[in-house]
């Protein structure tokens, strides 16, 4: 590679537009990326050359700069592509729409306006004639450039969508449901009988990734996938447990639980055991959501995983947010568990951190949870707490509010004593 690489460093005056996104993206194919030297060099080079740049060597530096995971270092050679491309736009093919716009999601940045705007239009222009994938690759690039798409290209992406849900495959159809829950937009009853239906026709050819992926986005769009589709799936999950990441068995547990879909004995089994192999990987959201979820379906872990998994908590306990927080005590409590001693400790230090940032339903499931435990938060925590519930009180539920109740009368006078903090006022 590195005498490839010092050939083409000589060779480099003479590549045409297209030889230097061609070579660009194969870099990015690699998973790797030139040299500082040569990668300067291929900028000035692309920027020299701009004035003959078509919309194939334009969407394909786009492309490769975001596989690469290169962020183009010199603004005039972003600014000039940038209005090359808008130029352009009206000789764009469906393939340079997404590659380009996959780019920009790559790079994690968003296009200019006019560029953006000229996608959507050029989108919407040859939308009839769009591939399941290049609809799931479009889609899946908005999402994650967190741009929801203008309503008439919305609405063109959903008739076609429906026109050739019969051609999609496993992984163009999670793509595309991903997408709609990722920018929190339900795709409509019609097409997502749609979805459904095809869902359940490939469902085992989807990756660990994919399966997770999709029942997340069940769970995010509060839609049920129905006992036909969900049976696929547990047999689905069941059949490849041993190839999921930790990630991707938390993320399928959690849509299970959030869904209100039991595993089942045979598929919970084989997820206890995952979540055992995997522990060690699991950060700290994904953590809390495990044991929220195990609590939440009624299935404890067992004795050993939860020991495990206490563990854990106190090595990932300076990356909880209040709602990480908040999901895990309220899980050993309605598990019935104690989290012991010192998982309790970690876990009250890092509650006093996070107390002034605490929501109305975060308050009152710390609150709840210390009470079925009966365990004592202590005087400063309990101080916090007692400052939490005046400050977010007007917004509480009435479930909130009595969960704070019932949890305060559970610690006694500990619970609704005279404080610093105002517990009459709660």
């Amino acid at each position: 590679l590195k005498k490839l690489e010092r050939r083409a460093w000589d060779l480099l005056t003479r590549f045409s537009p297209l030889d230097l996104s061609r070579t660009l993206v194969h870099y990015g194919a690699m998973g790797l990326r030139p040299g500082q030297a040569m990668l300067q060099g291929m900028e000035r080079q692309v920027l020299a050359r701009m004035g003959s740049y078509n919309a194939a060597a334009i969407s394909m530096t786009f492309h490769a700069f975001g596989k690469m995971g290169a962020v183009i270092g010199d603004y005039e050679l972003f600014e000039g592509l940038e209005k090359k491309a808008v130029s352009l736009i009206h000789t764009f093919t469906r393939n340079q729409i997404v590659t380009t716009l996959a780019g920009f999601a790559d790079l994690g940045q968003e296009p200019g306006e006019r560029l953006m705007d000229g996608l959507q239009h050029r989108a919407l222009d040859t939308m009839k004639d769009f591939s399941c994938d290049q609809i799931g690759s479009m889609m899946r690039a908005f999402a994650t450039l967190t741009v929801t798409p203008e309503r008439q290209l919305l609405a063109a992406t959903r008739d076609r969508v429906q026109v050739t849900i019969g051609t999609f495959t496993a992984e163009a159809l999670c793509k595309t449901l991903s997408a709609y829950a990722m920018m929190r937009l339900h795709p409509g009853e019609k097409l997502m009988a749609c979805v459904k239906e095809r869902a359940y026709v490939t469902t085992w050819g989807l990756s660990p990734r994919e399966l997770s992926e999709c029942m997340w986005s069940f769970a995010i769009l509060r839609e049920q996938p129905g006992d036909k589709l969900m049976r696929v799936a547990r047999e689905r999950a069941f059949s490849m447990m041993g190839g999921f990441e930790a990630q991707e068995v938390a993320t399928l547990l959690w849509a299970m639980a959030t869904l209100n879909v039991k595993p089942g004995p045979m598929l919970m089994t084989s997820i206890r055991e995952r979540v055992g192999c995997t522990v060690a990987q699991l950060r700290a959201r994904h953590l809390s959501r495990v044991l929220w979820a195990f609590a939440s379906l009624k299935e404890p872990p067992g004795v050993g995983l939860l020991a495990t998994l206490r563990s854990h908590v106190c090595s990932e306990m300076n990356a909880f947010g209040e709602e990480d927080l908040a999901a895990t005590l309220w899980a050993f409590a309605t598990i019935g568990r104690s989290p012991g001693g010192r998982t309790l400790r970690f876990i009250k230090d890092r509650a006093r951190m996070c107390a002034e940032s605490f929501r109305a339903r975060e308050v009152s499931q710390i609150v709840w949870a210390f009470g079925k435990l009966e365990k004592d938060p202590g005087e400063r925590l309990l101080e916090d707490l007692y400052a939490a519930i005046v400050r977010c009180g007007s917004g509480m539920t009435a479930k909130e509010v009595s969960n704070c109740l019932w949890g305060l009368a559970r610690l006694g006078d500990r619970g609704l004593g005279d404080t610093k903090g105002g517990g009459g006022k709660a």
